[in-house]
């Protein structure tokens, strides 16, 4: 008997026809208690992912793999495209007003350490001097230095001609950090906090830190611009995706990128207009989102096998790297070039900041695109630097937006399984995470021509769901499959092809008649 057509010899509707078709599929399989299962399944998933800490470290170890993956993956589209990116580190001005500065990296590089015969990588500050009135003459926005001057020169008189040159330039910035081994003496922290510190009020138990703090001469603190800390700290696995933007160490500290920008861009105040807002910052009108707050450790030199101890709280931001360290190089200038006033382009209209790049510097800090060579720390310094310039901070989804995401590639992944032969289950789960990290805009919003993708996504799904309803089946399964059921399921193909075609054709009649 022809199952194409009913006991009257008509073709079935479209509905029947689909509600047959996939009767047929389902080989009288327990419908319900698949459901039950996956959704169990779900469940299951979401709360080893959530709520139980040991596996939850593993899944946010995977997830940050991720994220190095989609960070890979752009990295690879090409010299090109790569040059594209680097433009984050350049000027943009509105007319012929400047709106934007430049970033540049002053390189202490093998060949002005070689130049000077340095001692421990330290070049003398008088030549420090000498490029600070260098820079500030070829019109450099801000100069910052990622270096410690903790300890007296010698001679003595470089301290002052690089103190003088800090106060004839008038936006020199110089860090510290907190890994002093000894306690901050009081009349100096003092002092500190009412230069430096934000007023934002101190986490619980703060009172209960030693602060130690290693900060500039007091010679090079009294005429320099400002100052800020350089505390650094890696997730999980050792790897630096974030930077400290704000520490508390008693008081709440700026990073000194941030503050340099703060003061010579933004305009601020000595002190600023500062609120916290959940994960938001606000910052004399500006806003710098998401902020994570995480407990700062600090390794003692001599502590039993290398244990860290709890210094304080730091709010860190996921740092939009641009480009790998091979990238970087296209926003470096060599220290003994920007000494000898050339390649002055890279200099006017820039925030400049000067840190070692020299082969043995323990200022390594390993990163996403690390692959034949590491991150330096002056690099990760600089993408802060573009990523508060331009506010292309990446903006990681919520947990109920990923509940939502788990849900939906879930129940999708578990209806291919049982919908689909497991090759072709296994086929929809490979395209679809293909798609998801394609989609940089989730964890890179400034991306170009990544938000196209959805529609390529949604056509995907709907193809995909014709074919499991047999709309556009033309194969049928071999012997493998039995062939009674490959017999079977040719017909239910052929029900809702002539079951559409009938549709069409009626659709098409009735448009002739209007």
């Amino acid at each position: 008997m022809n199952r194409s057509s009913d006991s009257s010899g008509a073709s079935p509707s479209l509905r029947e026809a689909l509600r047959q078709s996939f009767v047929a599929r389902r080989g009288g399989r327990n419908l319900a208690l698949e459901i039950a299962s996956l959704l169990a399944a779900l469940g299951l998933a979401l709360g080893l992912r959530f709520f139980v800490p040991t596996s939850q470290r593993f899944f946010d170890g995977m997830e940050l793999k991720l994220l190095d993956a989609r960070f890979l993956a752009r990295e690879g589209r090409g010299a090109k495209e790569a040059n594209e990116r680097t433009r984050v580190f350049e000027p943009v001005y509105d007319g012929k007003k400047l709106m934007t500065p430049g970033v540049s990296i002053i390189a202490m590089d093998d060949a002005v350490l070689r130049r000077y015969q340095s001692v421990r990588g330290a070049l003398p500050r008088q030549v420090h001097a000498r490029l600070i009135n260098r820079l500030k003459a070829d019109g450099a926005t801000a100069i910052i230095f990622d270096v410690l001057f903790i300890d007296p020169a010698t001679p003595v008189s470089d301290d002052v001609l690089l103190a003088r040159a800090c106060r004839d330039a008038g936006n020199v910035f110089l860090p510290f950090d907190h890994n002093s081994t000894l306690q901050t003496p009081p009349a100096l922290l003092r002092k500190i906090e009412s230069k430096l510190s934000y007023p934002l009020p101190p986490e619980a138990g703060a009172a209960s830190h030693t602060v130690r703090l290693q900060t500039p001469l007091p010679i090079f603190w009294d005429q320099s611009a400002g100052s800020g800390h350089v505390v650094t700290q890696a997730d999980s696995d050792k790897t630096y995706r974030r930077s400290v933007l704000l520490m508390e160490a008693g008081r709440v500290y700026p990073h000194v990128a941030l503050e340099a920008i703060r003061r010579t861009v933004w305009g601020g105040a000595p002190k600023p207009k500062v609120e916290m807002i959940g994960d938001s910052l606000l910052i004399d009108g500006h806003e710098i989102a998401p902020l994570d707050r995480r407990p700062l450790l600090r390794t003692q030199a001599g502590s039993r096998q290398g244990r860290a101890q709890v210094v304080g709280t730091g709010w860190a931001v996921p740092l939009d790297f641009v480009g790998s360290h091979a990238v970087m190089q296209g926003i470096t200038v060599p220290y003994l070039d920007a000494l000898a006033g050339r390649n002055k382009s890279r200099i006017k209209d820039h925030i400049v900041i000067i840190g070692a790049t020299a082969s043995g510097t323990p200022d390594l800090r390993p990163g996403p695109l690390d692959t034949d060579e590491t991150f330096l720390g002056v690099e990760t310094n600089a993408t802060l630097l573009a990523n508060l310039l331009h506010g292309d901070f990446l903006q990681q989804t919520s947990r109920d937006r990923t509940i939502g995401a788990m849900l939906v590639a879930g129940l999708l992944s578990g209806l291919m399984v049982m919908l689909l032969r497991p090759w072709g289950a296994l086929a929809f789960a490979t395209l679809g995470a293909f798609i998801y990290l394609r989609r940089d805009e989730h964890v890179h919003p400034q991306s170009p021509g990544d938000r196209d993708g959805w529609p390529l996504v949604r056509d995907f799904v709907l193809l995909r769901l014709a074919d499991i309803l047999s709309l556009d089946r033309r194969r049928t399964r071999g012997p493998r499959f039995g062939r009674a059921r490959a017999k079977d399921e040719s017909i239910d193909g052929s029900i809702c092809r002539s079951a559409l075609v009938e549709s069409i054709a009626r659709r098409s009649r009735s448009a002739k008649r209007a």
